[in-house]
């Protein structure tokens, strides 16, 4: 009986994909746009200087506002800084581009990209990627929305950032999220760690929004920053005084496996600012079989998580004149080069 509620209403979410709390309203709209919008110019950066391509520091100078930047495999030395607003920033699927991203710019979108280290402050749209860690602070308002991911970690050093998952998958050998209070949204997807699932780093209000998805973790489901509080599951949130309330509909409490992984980061704290996060030169980094789902495991028949090729890469659903959803093909992706 319990497979069976849990096939119908993974069916009524695939025709629905927004059903509940947040996911609605403004982040379908911003989900939509991030595949289908386009821009006037295209920048190259790659890790080197060469014809049509510029490297991060010359990207830094140039760009302008409304631009596709297309980043380019290989191993970058420099961060690529993007500093200006409405940026597309676009990989090749599959690839892997051995960088940490930095922008600071307004409603930038990522897509088909993956990369070691994502950073923003503000508002930012991202899909059909791979990171092995996102990271997020100042206390700016913003929506933080993914779609069809898959990450390591996640951090989110703010108070005033709403996050929303849907149809993503988080596995991490590591504290799965990293959060100093927001709105989490979570849909469809896959949450799994090795450790402490959520750990609320500050006093703030965390509120989490759980539905149609499987959570899991090896340790706890929730924690403060010194481990004083514990929630094993989500049922303890409510007893543990802890800093953050869970609404939970057609959750799943069940551990994930999957072919390989999880991988993680070093987790570090800084004394001068009271914050802490993940070393971004950690050699910990995300192999796409981190998130590819072993058969039997949890999620896995109910088509929950990111929407992967059979090598690992988000790729976007597409729908038949049936109805069923198939992704389209990916080339091949290299292991990610040895640190």
């Amino acid at each position: 009986m319990k497979n069976l509620l849990r096939g119908i209403f993974i069916l009524l979410a695939a025709g629905f994909p927004f059903l509940s709390f947040g996911l609605g309203g403004s982040a379908a709209k911003n989900i939509k746009l991030a595949r289908t919008k386009t821009a006037p110019e295209t920048l190259k950066c790659g890790p080197v200087a060469e014809a049509g391509v510029l490297t991060p520091a010359q990207l830094a100078g140039t760009l302008k506002k409304g631009t596709i930047v297309k980043i380019l495999p290989g191993s970058y030395e420099k961060d690529i800084i993007i500093n200006s607003d409405d940026i597309i920033i676009e990989g090749e699927p599959g690839k892997f581009c051995d960088a940490n991203l930095t922008i600071s710019g307004k409603d930038c979108i990522v897509r088909n990209l993956w990369v070691r280290y994502i950073e923003c402050t503000l508002d930012f749209t991202c899909v059909d990627s791979v990171m092995t860690l996102f990271y997020s602070y100042e206390d700016s308002k913003g929506d933080l929305v993914f779609d069809n991911c898959c990450f390591s970690h996640i951090g989110v050093d703010s108070y005033n950032k709403n996050l929303y998952l849907n149809r993503c998958t988080l596995s991490s050998a590591g504290v799965g999220f990293w959060m100093w209070g927001s709105q989490i949204d979570i849909e469809n997807s896959v949450i799994f760690s090795t450790d402490t699932l959520f750990v609320c780093a500050w006093r703030n209000k965390i509120k989490i929004d759980i539905i149609n998805s499987v959570v899991g973790s090896s340790a706890n489901f929730a924690s403060d920053r010194g481990m004083t509080k514990v929630a094993r599951t989500i049922a303890d949130v409510k007893n543990s005084k802890l800093p953050c309330s869970v609404t939970a509909k057609k959750v799943f409490e069940e551990k994930a496996s999957f072919e390989e992984g999880p991988s993680g980061c070093v987790l570090y704290s800084d004394s001068v600012t009271s914050r802490s996060g993940w070393s971004r030169t950690t050699s910990s980094l995300a192999k796409l079989k981190d998130f590819v789902l072993k058969d039997g495991s949890p999620g896995k028949k109910e088509g929950l998580g990111a929407n992967l090729s059979p090598e690992g890469f988000p790729v976007p659903y597409e729908t038949k004149a049936s109805g069923t959803k198939t992704p389209p093909a990916v080339p091949a992706s290299p292991a990610p080069a040895a640190q």
